[in-house]
């Protein structure tokens, strides 16, 4: 009887467009000041869901077809709506291999539609996130570099996409991309591990006691 109970479940869930699993990621968002929870699911069709604090379904959207790999929240122009990150791993028109790039959607109310799909950024990139600077909301991200490693670069929104201002913090890797206020933290992989932490300063990152 528990086996049958199961795959009803399953054949439930399938026919949902979703299989069982554990999301990927969940955050936590103001959207039109109410309170939401934001999942990352990548075993469904859909793999972005929103919910209310109350679990009731408010969204769904991100096909399963653009591979993403990671959400974040943010402001990325500073117009006051929440902007939602999609890391996704597909080809586009104009650059026709397979490779990691950010996609924008902006909060309208009822759905997040998108806001800029962009092909790349100035290079390839292993990570990013956004930063709610006092300067002004940015995107961070770990490049990689011709001859092998990974800088930080900084972004600021132009109105149509995203221009880089500033670039550094060479290493032979970084990962583990974090920004909390004015403070960017990564892992620097050199002839050791290092915990790095950088401040911006409104041009540039300067690095920082940890």
């Amino acid at each position: 009887m528990r086996n049958i109970l199961y795959l009803m479940v399953c054949v439930f869930l399938a026919a949902c467009g979703r299989v069982w699993s554990k999301p990927a990621q969940i955050l936590h968002a103001s959207l039109n000041g109410v309170s939401c929870v934001i999942e990352l699911d990548l075993g469904a069709n859909e793999t972005v869901r929103v919910y209310s604090t109350q679990r009731k379904e408010i969204w769904r959207g991100i096909s399963k077809s653009l591979k993403p790999w990671k959400i974040i929240v943010g402001d990325v122009d500073g117009d006051g709506r929440t902007d939602l990150g999609v890391g996704v791993y597909k080809t586009t028109r104009f650059h026709p291999v397979m490779a990691k790039r950010p996609f924008v959607y902006t909060w309208n109310g009822k759905a997040f539609v998108p806001k800029w799909l962009g092909s790349r950024l100035t290079r390839p990139f292993t990570d990013f996130t956004f930063a709610a600077f006092k300067s002004g909301p940015k995107l961070v991200s770990i490049e990689e570099i011709k001859g092998g490693g990974n800088e930080l670069a900084v972004y600021k929104w132009d109105g149509f996409g995203f221009t880089r201002v500033w670039t550094g913090c060479r290493a032979k890797k970084l990962s583990g991309l974090a920004v909390s206020g004015e403070v960017v933290r990564v892992w620097s992989y050199g002839s050791h591990k290092t915990y790095r932490t950088y401040a911006w300063d409104g041009k540039a990152l300067k690095e920082a006691k940890s």
